[in-house]
Formats: C-alpha cells, structure tokens, sequence
C-alpha cells in the first residue's frame, strides 16, 4: 500500500512538472558564468604580467669587429653599413643600444642552405619565370646569384642599386635617418626587368619581379633575451621569446586579401571570421622598458604583407617580424563559366607606389606596446572626442525587411519610427541618456536590394512625418542616430550601378550574411560622395547628417572600371579622397582600416581580443591605446555572446563601448528575410539586459569618456591596471578571489576605479 501511495505521488509530481513545462512561456535571461571555468588569466585572451628581466646593452667596439661601417649620424641615431650582405646595424645613442639586420649570433644556430642566405642578405626578391611562372627566391649573400651592389652615400645614409645579373633584375633602395627615425625606401619606378642570355643559352630568359624583402631580420633575436614582438592582430597581439617551436607563422596580408586578385574561399556561415590587419604596422621590444621599435608602412600600405615567424619556424630558431613589399601579382583567368583551372597571369607592371617604412626608435618607459601605440597614435593627428557625462549605448535597429512572396517582395515591419522613439523613452526611464542608434533598413524598400540608397522615407514605418518627429525626438534629446548604408555594394548588375571588375575581368563579388542573395557586386570607390551627395538637399529635408557605411572602412580592393586600372594604394586615396568630400556628414565605420580613421567619429564591431593563435602569448589593447580620446570604440553585438559578465570586464579594460541589435517585434518574423541571421533581438526579451550591462560598464568608463589611455599593464596574473591622462586608473580583476593591492581590494571579477574624483 505505501508502495503504491508513493507511486501515484511521484507521477503525480512528474506530470505537475511536465505539465508547468509545457505551459510556461520561454524567457530570456541572462545566465552567468564562472569566468575561470571558460578561461584562464593565463590565457592568450589576456596580457601577461611582464618580464622585468633586463638585456644587456652591446659595446660600439662590436660593430667594427663584426666589419660595419659608419655611413651616417645625427644628435640621435647612426647609421652602419655592412657592404658585401647589404646589412645594416643603428646605435640609439640615449640608450646605446644596437639594433642590427640580422641576428648576430645566427651561424650558431643555422649554418647552411638558402634560409642562411635569407638571413644574412639585406635584401632577397621573389620572382616569376615569365614563360612557367614558376615562382623562386633570391638572395643578395647567395655566392652564385652573381648580385652587384653599388653604393652611393650621404649625409642622411646611402643608396643602393642592386642587380641581380642572372635574373636580368634591378632596383634601387634608399636607406636614411631623420631624428630617432630609421626609413627604406623601394623605389619602384626604378624597377628594370630585361631578358638574361649566358653564352651557353640558345634563348634568353625573362624573369619578373613578385616581392621584395627589405631587412627581414632587422631586430630578429631569440628566446635568450626578454622581448617579443608586436602584431596587429584583432586588437592587438605579442608573441613574447620563447623556446617553444611553431611549425605555423603570422603571414598575412595587410587590410586583409585583395578581392580584385584572389577568390575569397567560401567559409561555413556558422564560423566567425578571422580578425584582418586593420595597421599597417609592427613592433617589436627587447627588455624591459629598454629598446622597441615601431615600424610602420607609409607608402605602399595597399602591397605590404605582415610576416612573424616565432621560435623555429622554418626550423630557425629565432624570431623575425617584418613586411614584404609584393610588387606584381599572380592571377587567373578563367575562359568559360565550365572552366576549372583557367589561364595564370600576372600583373603587367609592378605596382607603382614607392614601398616606405619608416622605424620609430622607443627607449625607457616608452620601449614597449604601449609606446608603440603611443607613437602611432601621434603619427595620425587624430581629432579629439567630445566630452559626455556617460558612455554611449549603441543600438542597431531593424527597421524594414522583406521576404520573397508570390507576388514579389512582402516586407516585414520590425520597428517603426514610432517604435524607436517608445524605445528611446523606456532606456531613459532606465537611466539610460546616451544612445547611439544604427537605423538598419530605414528607407523605403529597405536596405536589401537597395543600393545604393536613396533617402526616401518607408510609408510601412510611419511615413514622412512620423520620421521628422522621431528626428525632432533625437534633436531635442541630444541624442545620436546614423543611418545605415553600404555605398560600395550593389545587389544587381543593372549598368548604372557602376559595377568594377577584378584584374581577371570578371565581376568583382562579395557575400553578406542573407539567405536570399548569394552574392552581391563591388562598386567603384570613386562615387561614393558623388552618390550620397547627389541627394544632398533631400538629406538635409530630412534633417540627416549622420551616416554609418558597412564595407567601407574594412574592405579594400583592386579593380578596373572603364578600362582604368585602380590598384590598392589608388583605392586607399580614393576612399579617403570621398570621406573628405563627405565632411558635412559625421561618418561611422565598421572595423575600421587605420587611413580612415582621421575622418571618422565611431568605429563598429572593435576587436576585443586577438586571433589567439598558438604562437600569441597575450592579446593586448592597442587600437584602444590608439583611439582613446579620440573616435568612439563599440563592440559587437552582445546578444550574441555567451558570457556577459567576461564581455563586460573586457569592454571596461579596452574602453569599449557596448552593442546590441534589437527589434521592437519578436524576432521570428525575421524568419526567411535577409535578416534571418538575427536569432534574438526582440527589446522587450533583452531590455533587462541592456540595463544591467550598460550601468555596470557605464559606472567604470564615465570617468574616462574623452580621455587618452596612457598605460596598460597587468600587475598579476589576471590583475589589470589601466590608466588614463585625467589620472584615473582602473583595476580589473578577472579571476575568483578578491586581490589585495597596496591599501584597497579589488573584488573578485570586478572592477575598482581610483584617481580623479574617485580616490
């Protein structure tokens, strides 16, 4: 009997369950995880605590021992020589410190064979066999390449004409100093490339120059010294000296591959792309706060490619970092639609920008990433932030959308202009009176299959008037509203939409995140104002100054339009020359590339971390050391992430602000639209959390809106200090025990801010 009593209350008790299963409603919440079970403060998600490990400073008498020769000197820096190798060493006089081309104590550790010769040569090219295109190296220090090298010096260094007589190649480099700078310059238009015959050759061969490598070893050293170098990976990466071997190394190339030469490769949508390099620069440190540099490309930036090789890559067991000037390129072309393999060709001319790089020497509390990004951000003379009580919120909003019906389009509502102003009234009921809005889809027809825009109100989200009003509302609110366009991008190839082709002669196409188009076309960069301009008055009817491009900022792009060639570096003056004539317009990117950043107010989607290769030991914040204080920093969307909590502390140690997409509807209406890849954006679900994340952010980061960030460091194992010009310094501590440091405590995954008004 007590079984069977026991027995009816359990299933009673089940279908209680099951049935409050069945009839609950699924909620939304937020859930939070313990960061130390996802990762570790000794992880590459975070920056070590440094190595105070001092180098030891070389004596000058080594450089005449070693046969350098003085060429050059100013107040600062000088300038040696070693002729027979085209190497070079620069003594910075405040440290003495030497920096030399190659590894010193490289016949050590490689003896012999063509990865000797790279080291050891100043200079080696890569080439192609016109009639193969076959590709091979070559190396100035390689005995039976028959290379002349003839020198001509000055006050400021020397230059150098290098022929490769068995190659039927030559060029010239200039190499010279300027105050506590070192520079190369390749002087493209001194490229000479004529046929090689030998005595025992029956035809002459041609060779064609692809790259050329200029000190590739310059600062190289390894893992018996502190140092590292740094790399402009996502936010920002060291790859600190050690005898840990990679068989893998950083190659890539500069603001990411060229869609006019290469094929993108066709990922899974379900995977999230690599982080591109958005600087065209690199460092690299030895000791601590001894000797850095920063190396930085300032003509050429369109052909330069990023190489880091760690310890033992190429079974060379050192480290290097450096740029490859790629002067020609390989493509192919492809004779019919059913053609697999097609016809390899290479680009007639060498491109015609001068590759220029200049070395920025950093000593004491500057030799570090810090400095570095310190240097950088000197060098871009960018503007200045306006100053705000609190950070901004930024909201992307949905507004139209369609779907494919029976009749054609039928387009979905997600959220009115009516809608965004109860949104804008409910966060400031929150507290919440910073926002910057993305209005995604706030014209007639949409964005999809709409552009280039016009700027024409959608009757189905309230019409003209209600949109003057919701204007009138942001206005009297002194609130920030873009609208979003992608002005590089068409979605059909209608002739008027000034479509460009790839150097194959085909139609220049990229993907975006829609089930309902496949692809979509490249535009020419060189009507962008033109475009927006055109509808200048209408913009200012609508009382719209305020622009947001996708694309823009982070894709670049080779292509021919009207029978003109437009390379890289081309596209880079024209896109800045369109932002200039945009003026009149505050302009927001995404991911933004670093030529664009002088002219742009907030950059999207920032980088909080770096690709977290195995060979990258921390990930740093060095575009937020960069743009701090001067262009607003937003993450990506947060609904996304799993870890809110993680996101959070991360933002306030980088100065990032934080993202969410929303929609005033439930968010499976955007079932089978474009938009099909916003899984949960309804405001109702996610105004709880916004309300949480911003004010536990907003409480850190309000101290420091429109401040530069001056120094980063990690002062334990998952312990981070940053500090800013206004003297306030903030603490975050990442791992689950409170951390005792001199007379507070910083609690456990939480933040402590101190200095300015909060001492």
């Amino acid at each position: 009997m007590v079984k069977r009593v026991l027995t009816l209350a359990i299933v009673f008790s089940l279908s209680l369950c099951i049935y409050s299963v069945v009839q609950a409603k699924p909620q939304y919440k937020s859930k939070t995880y313990n960061v130390a079970s996802l990762v570790t403060p000794n992880s590459n998600f975070f920056t070590q605590t440094p190595n105070k490990t001092p180098i030891e400073i070389p004596e000058v008498g080594e450089l005449e021992r070693l046969g350098y020769e003085l060429v050059a000197e100013n107040h600062e820096l000088e300038l040696y020589l070693l002729r027979n190798t085209l190497g070079i060493a620069v003594r910075v006089k405040d440290t003495g410190y030497i920096w030399y081309s190659v590894y010193k104590d490289y016949k050590r550790l490689v003896t012999t064979g063509k990865a000797r010769q790279f080291i050891e040569s100043g200079v080696s090219i890569e080439y192609f066999d016109s009639t193969t295109l076959n590709e091979a190296q070559e190396y100035v220090s390689n005995p039976s390449a028959s290379v002349e090298l003839t020198y001509t010096l000055n006050e400021k260094g020397f230059h150098v004409h290098v022929k490769f007589t068995k190659l039927g190649i030559s060029f010239d480099i200039e190499v010279y100093i300027e105050g506590k700078e070192l520079f190369y310059r390749v002087i493209h238009e001194s490229i000479v490339e004529v046929p090689y015959q030998s005595p025992a050759m029956k035809t002459p061969k041609e060779y064609k120059i692809k790259a050329i490598y200029v000190f590739p070893y310059f600062g190289s050293q390894n893992y018996e010294i502190n140092g590292y170098s740094f790399i402009p990976d996502g936010s920002g990466a060291l790859i600190r000296y050690t005898n840990v071997p990679s068989s893998t190394a950083y190659v890539k190339r500069v603001f990411g591959d060229d869609p006019g030469i290469v094929t993108p490769t066709r990922v899974y949508d379900h995977l999230k792309d690599e982080a591109t390099v958005n600087l065209a620069i690199y460092g690299v440190n030895h000791g601590y706060n001894q000797a850095a540099f920063l190396a930085e490309v300032i003509s050429g930036m369109g052909n330069a490619e990023l190489h880091s090789y760690p310890y033992n890559y190429n079974n060379v067991r050192f480290n290097t970092t450096f740029f490859k000037d790629i002067v020609r390129e390989k493509f192919v072309v492809r004779m019919s639609t059913t053609d697999t393999t097609g016809l390899p060709i290479i680009t007639e001319k060498p491109y015609p920008s001068d590759f220029i790089v200049r070395f920025s020497f950093l000593s004491h509390e500057d030799a570090n990433y810090v400095g570095m990004a310190k240097k950088y951000r000197d060098n871009l003379e960018l503007k200045t932030v306006r100053p705000q009580e609190n950070v901004p919120l930024r909201l992307d909003i949905i507004g139209l959308d369609f779907k494919p019906s029976l009749f054609g389009k039928s387009y979905i509502t997600m959220t009115t202009y009516k809608d965004v102003i109860a949104i804008m009234d409910d966060l400031n009921k929150q507290n919440i009176n910073n926002v910057e809005v993305i209005y995604i889809g706030w014209n007639k027809g949409g964005f999809y299959d709409n552009t280039p825009i016009k700027p024409k109100v959608a009757r189905q989200l309230g019409g003209k008037d209600d949109f003057l009003a919701m204007q009138k509302y942001f206005d009297e609110h002194n609130l920030d509203i873009f609208y979003y366009d992608n002005p590089i991008i068409a979605f059909t190839t209608n002739f008027n939409n000034r479509l460009v082709k790839k150097m194959n002669l085909s139609l220049s196409t990229t993907r975006l995140p829609t089930p309902l188009f496949d692809e979509v076309y490249y535009l020419n960069y060189e009507d962008i104002g033109e475009t927006v301009l055109r509808y200048k008055k209408t913009y200012n009817k609508l009382k719209i100054d305020k622009l947001a491009f996708d694309f823009l900022g982070e894709k670049l792009y080779s292509y021919l339009y009207k029978s003109k060639t437009h390379y890289r570096d081309d596209a880079i003056r024209e896109v800045i020359q369109e932002l200039e004539e945009l003026n009149d317009f505050e302009i927001a990117l995404f991911k933004a590339n670093s030529y664009t950043y002088p002219y742009i107010s907030s950059n999207y989607d920032m980088y909080y971390e770096s690709n977290k290769y195995t060979y990258i030991t921390d990930s740093v914040p060095f575009i937020p050391l960069v743009l701090s204080g001067h262009i607003e920093m937003y993450s990506p969307h947060i609904n996304f992430m799993s870890d809110y909590q993680l996101i959070s502390l991360r933002l306030i140690e980088y100065n990032i602000y934080p993202s969410f997409i929303i929609t005033k509807e439930p968010t499976h209406k955007l079932r089978y639209t474009n938009s099909e890849w916003v899984y949960t954006s309804e405001y109702n679900l996610w105004r709880n959390q916004i309300n949480e994340t911003y004010h536990f952010i907003n409480d850190s980061l309000r101290h420091v809106v429109g401040n530069e960030m001056i120094n980063h460091e990690y002062i334990a194992q998952g312990i981070c200090k940053v500090t800013y010009d206004n003297g306030v310094e903030i603490y975050i501590n990442y791992t689950n025990s409170d951390f005792n440091h001199e007379d507070f405590t910083i609690p456990s995954l939480n933040v402590v801010v101190r200095g300015g008004d909060n001492s």
